[in-house]
């Protein structure tokens, strides 16, 4: 197991999706907590929170919490609701395969635990539909003993 930093998970996150046949039609990827207007489909990856449980003096388990957002813009609803569904599934069947959820052996690790749907109206008769997907990852962070 490695030891890892939260921008190595955060790299690693968005390597692995974006390497998955199911994001092929994603516009744009972003490292920020939120949705970024412009192109879509779009994703954004970020870290919530991180929890630290000391091991050794140079070495923590940690536990982060990780936001992926999906997002598209549609007019029909059915639609764009039926599309973000699909794209936060294949997000949560992307890190949950056997070979992803130790994210290239950076976590100890991994599990989306939960994914929340969200549709606004985003002006000029077009609704922004998105969904929130939470992704717990577990691993090894290393202290600056400087």
């Amino acid at each position: 197991m490695n030891l890892a930093q939260i921008d190595n998970i955060l790299d690693k996150i968005v390597e692995v999706l974006q390497a998955d046949p199911a994001f092929a039609n994603v516009k744009k990827w972003y490292k920020v907590d939120g949705m970024v207007i412009g192109a879509y489909p779009a994703v954004s990856v970020a870290p919530k929170t991180e929890n630290f449980t000391e091991i050794t003096q140079d070495k923590d388990d940690t536990t982060a919490d990780f936001n992926i957002y999906v997002y598209v813009q549609v007019f029909n609803p059915e639609d764009g609701e039926k599309q973000v569904r699909d794209l936060a599934h294949a997000v949560r069947d992307c890190l949950m395969k056997r070979s992803n959820r130790d994210l290239a052996a950076l976590a100890i690790d991994s599990f989306v635990e939960q994914i929340d749907y969200l549709t606004v109206d985003a002006g000029e008769t077009q609704l922004l539909h998105a969904a929130q997907v939470r992704y717990k990852v577990k691993y090894y962070c290393t202290k600056d003993l400087s």
